[in-house]
């Protein structure tokens, strides 16, 4: 893993400039920050060397089109990373917060860096200062145009190519090569250091015996750079760090509102977040894209895109307070933003009645089921149509997954399967006051191939947020590696009946065929789950997502015994809608448990469940 001056921090100085816009506001040309996830030496990576400059003043007071690069894994003053860093023994009980970072490269070599920083005497030529100012007139008004940012790229490529002499800038092998105007600065001269400049290139691996540079070595460019690649011949001479690389389950994106559903998203973007300043007049005037949702497969028939994300403290029902029973029997009032602590910006897409809206090119995970949330500020006889398009015979067009109507779901036990793709909208008529999740499965033979996603409104108006893979319900893992196999029948199974993964908005489990019960259930704990909703009857279904040919659970298989039907996802960790609280009566949540432990209490708390 080769880095060349990663630029991946907030740097002040490149704040350029400010418009003022003719009564109008004062806009801000601000790239300092691109929010670009921390380049990281992960895990699994056999060798890393990084190379980069440091040359650019990080601070507002200077102004200048050229990115500064970093030592990895460390960051300048300037970036305020919200994660802490990971450092040998981060995950222990008591982690030593002065213990090395992990992640260090191999070989981290640093070029140049201006006048006010140390280790300013060591910089090789055309990495002292910025050597592209702009000017008008005898006026500077930059220090830099990003000539030493991309130097570090001409440096690489000398160490490729012994024969190269621009690329485009002249490279410095020879002291005589110091005439180019960019590799020669008179105060760097003058500082009376022998040699008065200092070379490119000079052999750096473990076998070289001339460590410090000195006036003998060979400096065209061998011994470093490509030297260390398979092919640059020098792979059996690498110098290894022994600090531990970063593990893949950190995540290193730089704001952790932006972070999707795993350190790797299953579906980059799926929850709008990953952007910057999506309303920008300036930002906006340079793309209207939605990362993710744009280019490479991606569409949308939206005219402009980032128009279309609405921030969720903005969404009116969002922040409307509603009555929560908690599992104590309080009654308290919070609003679905409060439930949540949202206090920052957090996106979601409005789509209206022809709009559409595709994702670009991605993975299909091995396993899970597609999620998304909506937002159905009012009931119309309109639909959500999700389909999928992909590298798999019989996808080459797109296919659809499934449809969400956009009409009442009736809450009633009975229509569970029919009410799991509309609304569980209230029966007074006002909006929900939150997101619903639904879910949908994807055909095996997309599983490891690329795909587009496509999500289309063909009436009414609906906010889409949240488009991931894999339950929400298993962010800590699938315990015993459980599979959805659709179509599974008894002439097809060996043991995938055993360990048959059914994942649900309310709950993820894995059901075991031969028992007829859960292996496991898992489920996620927070307030939006909880509302006023009540059990209403104690009426069992069973499960529609069992294949049929293997005998579904049923309620009366019950009859005549001690056993009753014991939650394991309780139904007071739903109460927030009819829907959720009817899912946790499944057949498929449930284990048989004897009447004397799971049936009402006659004691100190009377008419109260045991489970």
């Amino acid at each position: 893993m080769t880095t060349l001056d990663p630029h991946d921090f907030n740097q002040p100085s490149l704040e350029v400039a400010a418009v003022q816009i003719p009564f109008g506001p004062r806009i801000a040309l601000d790239y300092s920050n691109f929010f670009e996830p921390k380049v990281q030496v992960w895990d699994g990576v056999t060798f890393a060397d990084n190379y980069y400059q440091t040359v650019p003043d990080l601070q507002r007071e200077t102004n200048t089109f050229t990115p500064a690069g970093r030592d990895i894994p460390r960051l300048p003053a300037t970036d305020t990373y919200g994660t802490s860093w990971p450092r040998e023994g981060w995950r222990s009980e008591n982690p030593d917060p002065d213990a090395p970072l992990l992640g260090e490269p191999d070989v981290s070599l640093r070029l140049g860096t201006n006048r006010n920083e140390t280790g300013y005497t060591f910089s090789s030529a055309g990495f002292t200062k910025e050597t592209d100012p702009l000017k008008a007139g005898p006026f500077e008004l930059f220090q830099g145009q990003g000539g030493t940012h991309g130097r570090v790229l001409t440096w690489y490529d000398g160490t490729s190519n012994l024969a190269v002499a621009e690329s485009p800038d002249a490279l410095f092998r020879r002291r005589g090569d110091a005439y180019h105007e960019h590799l020669f600065d008179k105060e760097f001269y003058n500082l009376g250091q022998e040699p008065p400049f200092n070379p490119w290139y000079a052999p750096d691996h473990k076998a070289s015996a001339l460590v410090p540079p000195t006036d003998f070595e060979p400096a065209e460019g061998i011994g470093t750079g490509w030297f260390y690649s398979v092919l640059g011949g020098g792979k059996d001479l690498r110098p290894e760090t022994d600090v531990e690389r970063v593990p893949l389950d950190f995540d290193n994106t730089s704001n952790q509102r932006m972070r999707g559903d795993f350190a790797v998203p299953t579906l980059f973007n799926g929850n709008f977040d990953a952007v910057t300043n999506p309303h920008d007049f300036v930002r906006n005037q340079v793309s209207r894209e939605i990362p993710g949702w744009s280019y490479h497969g991606g569409d949308a028939s939206l005219e402009r895109p980032t128009n279309n994300l609405v921030d969720w403290r903005s969404i009116p029902a969002l922040n409307v307070p509603r009555r929560v029973k908690r599992i104590d029997k309080t009654i308290v009032e919070k609003t679905y933003l409060e439930q949540l602590n949202i206090e920052e910006p957090n996106n979601a897409l409005k789509l209206e009645k022809g709009e559409s809206i595709t994702h670009n090119r991605f993975v299909v995970p091995d396993w899970g089921a597609l999620r998304f949330n909506l937002h159905v500020p009012k009931l119309t006889a309109g639909e959500v149509k999700v389909s999928i398009q992909g590298d798999a015979p019989g996808f080459q067009n797109y296919q659809e997954l499934g449809t969400i109507n956009l009409e009442r779901a009736s809450g009633h036990r009975s229509d569970y399967e029919e009410d799991l793709h509309k609304i569980s909208f209230p029966k007074d008529g006002s909006p929900p006051q939150g997101f619903e999740t639904f879910q949908m499965n994807i055909p095996d033979a997309l599983r490891g191939k690329t795909a587009t996603l496509k999500f289309e409104v063909n009436n009414g108006t609906v906010y889409l947020d949240d488009v991931f893979f894999k339950s929400a319900h298993l962010k800590f893992g699938n315990p015993s590696e459980a599979r959805y196999y659709p179509g599974l029948s008894d002439e097809n199974t060996t043991n995938e009946d055993r360990n048959f993964l059914l994942e649900k908005p309310q709950f993820a489990t894995s059901y075991d065929n031969l028992n007829k019960t859960p292996k496991w259930v898992s489920w996620q704990l927070n307030q939006t789950w909880l509302g006023t909703t009540g059990r209403g009857s104690k009426k069992f279904i069973e499960d529609p997502m069992i294949p049929a040919s293997w005998g579904r659970i049923q309620e009366g298989d019950y009859k005549g015994s001690d056993y009753r039907q014991g939650h394991m996802l309780p139904s007071h960790d739903r109460t927030n809608t009819f829907k959720d609280n009817a899912a946790t009566f499944l057949l498929t949540n449930v284990i048989p448990q004897h009447f004397d432990n799971n049936d009402d209490f006659w004691g100190e708390t009377p008419d109260q469940g045991a489970w």
